[in-house]
Parts: structure tokens; sequence; C-alpha cells
């Protein structure tokens, strides 16, 4: 946040001057015959710099009579509890600060002006979306109903170093909302459901609940998993499989993925017919302790959440009953041991 400046009056230095001394020529005699002359004055000119350098002791001496008499009237107004601070310099300062507050509210609204602008933009993106789309309504209820966004907009923009680079970040969400739309309601989509869970997460550290059976033996709140695999990781679990992880990859908003404890798993025809029609490549990684299955559109071009819910729901119905002697060593995952510790506290209060 922008602080006010707020400005000081340097102390009057005084300067010592050193007169010259104007040296006026004496008269002198002229002997050039026997008879006697008056003696003539030789006047000389006037010397600018003489003039100058008396001016300028002068006004020193009235500076230092000056500040002479502003300490002493600074003594006296501390004797009786007063600060000390001169009545100029107040009011230098008070000026200072005038301006400066003038400069911050002229910056406000310079701000003020791009976050309307900013928000705008986003509404309009939202309003090319289908009136029931839920994306559409969250986006407008944010954009435009909470005043908390006025604030993070604030925050966002007064981090930047100026105007110009305000100008550019608002260039490229404009050509992002028009050039590539599904890429940019996509990366939307993403940012409200990651808050969301994350959210979702903190409330339930504030103020755990007792979990389900299944919820328990999972390892994590139903409300901690992401929308588009929160029915299929129970699903999975119901087969036999043991998940931990999953739902987006990271920042990489076309991959979605799900962490096995599994060793091995198998695709069965049917499943890799229907993920080929839907455009989707399915890639499968085998680490130490986890057998990672990976999604991503073939086209590159990011899925909504209802497509992947879809695909994700398709996947735990087809898959075949898990293997339960083909597993990993679950108690090495930490996050799974600590909830069922958590959960047995409450359960024992």
């Amino acid at each position: 946040m922008e602080s006010s400046p707020t400005g000081s009056n340097n102390p009057i230095n005084i300067t010592n001057s050193i007169e010259k001394s104007v040296n006026m020529p004496q008269p002198s005699l002229e002997a050039e015959s026997p008879k006697f002359e008056a003696p003539i004055e030789k006047v000389s000119e006037p010397d600018p710099e003489s003039d100058i350098l008396k001016t300028e002791a002068k006004r020193s001496r009235q500076e230092e009579v000056k500040t002479k008499i502003k300490n002493v009237r600074n003594d006296i107004m501390k004797m009786f509890g007063y600060s000390g601070e001169d009545t100029d310099e107040r009011e230098g300062n008070a000026e200072d600060k005038q301006e400066g507050d003038k400069e911050n509210r002229e910056k406000e609204l310079d701000l003020q002006k791009y976050i309307d602008e900013i928000k705008s933009i986003r509404v309009a993106a939202a309003e090319k979306l289908p009136d029931n789309d839920p994306l559409r309504i969250e986006m407008i209820r944010y954009f435009s109903e909470r005043p908390e966004v006025d604030e993070e907009l604030h925050h966002y923009l007064s981090r930047m170093e100026d105007e110009q680079e305000i100008e550019k970040h608002i260039d490229d969400l404009r050509r992002s909302t028009t050039e590539d739309f599904d890429r940019y309601i996509a990366e939307m989509e993403h940012t409200f459901e990651i808050n969301s869970v994350r959210s979702n997460r903190r409330n339930l550290e504030k103020e755990p609940r007792l979990a389900t059976e299944q919820e328990y033996d999972m390892g994590v709140y139903m409300d901690n998993l992401e929308s588009q695999v929160r029915d299929a990781v129970p699903a999975l679990w119901e087969k036999g499989y043991r998940t931990f992880q999953s739902g987006y990859g990271e920042k990489d908003i076309t991959r979605q993925y799900i962490d096995f404890f599994d060793k091995d798993i198998a695709i069965p025809e049917e499943l890799a017919q229907y993920l080929n029609e839907k455009g989707v490549a399915l890639t499968m990684s085998n680490a130490d302790d986890r057998t990672t299955l990976s999604l991503r559109p073939r086209s590159g071009k990011p899925l909504r959440l209802s497509e992947w819910k879809e695909i994700w729901d398709t996947v735990a119905d087809k898959l075949p009953d898990a293997d339960p002697n083909n597993k990993h060593e679950m108690t090495e995952y930490g996050d799974l041991t600590k909830f069922r510790q958590a959960q047995d506290a409450l359960r024992n209060k």
C-alpha cells in the first residue's frame, strides 16, 4: 500500500560571511612644480562585488537573529509541555502533508479507474457463458457483488511499477477474454475450484468435525476433494483401490491425475476406447511408493470441470476391482496417518 509522503523543512544553515574592506586610495600631492597646489582626491569606481557581499552579510545576520528568536520561543514552548516544533515548520509540514494527501487521492482515483475496468472485463466475459452455467453465476457474483474484490485488486495493482505496467496487464486480460476465451474460462474455473477447496480445508482445520467411516478410511474429508473427482475417488475405494492425491496437476490446467497406493492398474479395452473417443490421452507412471494415472486432452485445449467429472466418473466405473495384495505400504503416507490420529482423538473426547 502506498504511504502518504510527508514533507519536512530543512534546518536553516547560518553561514558567516567575511566582509571585504574597500581600500580607498589616499590623496596624493603632485610636485611637478615648486608651486603648492591643493590635493586632488581620486574617487574609486563602485565595486559591485563589495555591495553584494555586504548585502549577503546583512541577510546572514538577520537570519541568525531570526533563528535565535525561534530557538528561544521553542525552548519556552517545551517548558510548558509543547512539542517545541516551530510554528513555521508545523505549517510547512502541514502544507506538505496536504500536498501528499492530494497526490495519494489522485493515485487512488487512478487505481479505482483501473479496478473498475478489470471488473467490467471479467463480468463481460462471464456473461458470454450460458445463463445456467455455474461459473457464470460465480464470476458475476465475485466481481460485481463482493466489496472485498476492490481491496484485493487495489493490493494487486499497487504492487505494479507504474501505470504502463497496469495498462499492459489490462490489455493482456482483455486479449485473453477474446482471443483465447476457452483457456481463459478454464483458468478461471481452475482458480475458483482450488480456492474453494482451500477454503474448505482452512475451515475444517479451525473447526474439525467427525469424519464419516468412508472419510476415515480414505484419510480425507470429502469437502477437501476437488469437485470433478469427488464422486470418482470414493467409488475407486469401493472397488478396493487406495488413492491419496487427485485433481489438477500443479498449475497445469490441462492435466488431471490420481495417485494410487496400488502397484499396478489394469486399463480395460473399453475404457481405453472411451478415452480415445474423448480425445484424452492416458499415461501411467510407477514410483517406489505410488502409481500415477494422468489424463490430458490430446488437442491441448483445456476441458471444463463438468467434462472432467464425466471422464473421471467413467474411469472409476470401468476400472476392474483392485487386487488387495498389490499395494504399496499406505502407512508411509503421513497425511493419511495424521488424519486418522486426529479423528481418533475427536472420537475419544
